[in-house]
């Protein structure tokens, strides 16, 4: 089956793109990731069971993701997206109901492999 990337849309309300991606992580053990998005206003997201993360310049080559991607308008990818059949979740086979996300700004692109639960919010 050939991947496919879909809008995440964990809230409603994104009708701009984001300028940059910073995280941090907590220790190993919690397999945390706190995520922030920044751009006019600033979009926070908590990965848990996060059990891979990659993190890159936003530019195609290093890790691939689909050619067909949802636009929020012209000329700008939606910066969240889900990766359906993800050739990247395969090599996880051991864990079971994990999904493939993926974060993109005008500067980073990050893929995690996590559970579909997330705790996002835009910041106050």
């Amino acid at each position: 089956m050939n991947e496919r990337a879909i809008k995440w849309q964990p809230v409603p309300d994104i009708d701009h793109g984001f300028g940059s991606i910073s995280f941090t992580y907590g220790p190993e053990e919690s397999r945390v990731v706190s995520v922030l998005m920044r751009g006019s206003r600033n979009l926070c997201l908590r990965f848990t069971g996060v059990i891979a993360l990659h993190f890159e310049d936003e530019c195609p080559g290093n890790f691939p993701i689909p050619k067909e991607l949802p636009m929020l308008r012209t000329g700008v990818t939606f910066p969240l997206l889900q990766i359906e059949n993800s050739h990247w979740h395969t090599e996880w086979p051991m864990y079971s109901g994990l999904v493939h996300f993926v974060l993109i700004s005008s500067d980073d692109l990050v893929h995690l492999i996590t559970r579909p639960n997330v705790e996002v919010s835009w910041e106050q």
